[in-house]
């Protein structure tokens, strides 16, 4: 049997999860709330919190309140060198 493909999750089997890839997250996931969106700064840690505890995710507050695309919110959020993040 031969792959062409590999696919890996990598919420925290991958890497440690002290190594700061959420917290990098977490920062884009504000930058695209501030400039996709252009949500004022002072109002995203609690909005993004509320649509985490409403919803269950960030992404689907954001799709609901604010019809944003799933494809392109995952490419902005995730757009890290995830390779410093993984353990060599």
């Amino acid at each position: 049997m031969s792959f062409s493909t590999l696919f890996f999750d990598l919420d925290a089997t991958l890497y440690p999860s002290s190594n700061g890839l959420w917290d990098q997250i977490r920062l884009r996931i504000y930058q695209f709330m501030r400039e996709e969106l252009g949500l004022a700064e002072d109002i995203i840690p609690a909005t993004r919190d509320r649509y985490w505890t409403t919803y269950g995710t960030t992404l689907e507050g954001l799709r609901i309140h604010h019809q944003v695309d799933p494809d392109d919110y995952l490419a902005y959020v995730h757009d890290l060198p995830l390779d410093q993040y993984l353990e060599h």
